[in-house]
């Protein structure tokens, strides 16, 4: 279940996978009319078809499911402030099934969160690197609704040196059985 702050919060997640890779960024909301005003940036195209399905399970639940992750240019002064925070303790910590173990830290102090803001302002633009389909269903969403909750999806946003590319491999078989692949 999903409790409201008392106050405005950003969120430093940080996840370490079982093979020893870490990612660390900053879980927020992300201003969908940014998308309109191109400082964020899709690489993909999404199907109609499932956009809509999840508009509809969106706008039925009021939950979006999963955050868009969003990835932006290095910039030293958003590491350093991760690193220091991290020097804290957690508000969460715990180990999944899986065997990744995630931490939060709740950044509710208003100086930080100015100086996040800024340096996430001078951010040129931001990219879609998984959730397309997410992404697009709330940003159809919010041009159909005027409420100021779907104007916005939940984010993880990351430095792209922290972006891992795996392998993409697929079985084709031969639907026809003609034996021509």
């Amino acid at each position: 279940f999903l409790l409201k702050d008392q106050s405005d919060s950003l969120y430093l997640y940080k996840q370490d996978t079982a093979s020893g890779i870490s990612f660390v960024g900053i879980m927020a909301l992300c201003n969908l009319d940014d998308y309109d005003k191109h400082l964020i940036k899709r690489h993909e195209e999404t199907q109609s078809i499932r956009e809509k399905h999840m508009a509809n399970l969106f706008e039925v639940t009021g939950v979006l499911g999963e955050g868009v992750l969003l990835a932006h240019e290095h910039q030293d002064d958003i590491a350093g402030i991760y690193a220091e925070v991290q020097k804290s303790i957690p508000d969460s910590d715990f180990v999944s099934v899986d065997g990744k173990r995630h931490r939060l830290w709740v950044i509710a102090d208003n100086l930080l969160i100015s100086q996040l803001s800024g340096y996430f302002a001078q951010i040129p633009e931001f990219y879609i690197a998984d959730g397309h389909h997410r992404f697009a269903s709330a940003l159809r969403l919010s041009h159909k609704k005027k409420e100021q909750r779907y104007h916005s999806c939940s984010a993880f946003l990351i430095d792209e040196t922290q972006l891992k590319i795996f392998p993409f491999h697929r079985w084709i078989s031969d639907p026809g059985k003609t034996g021509n692949l």
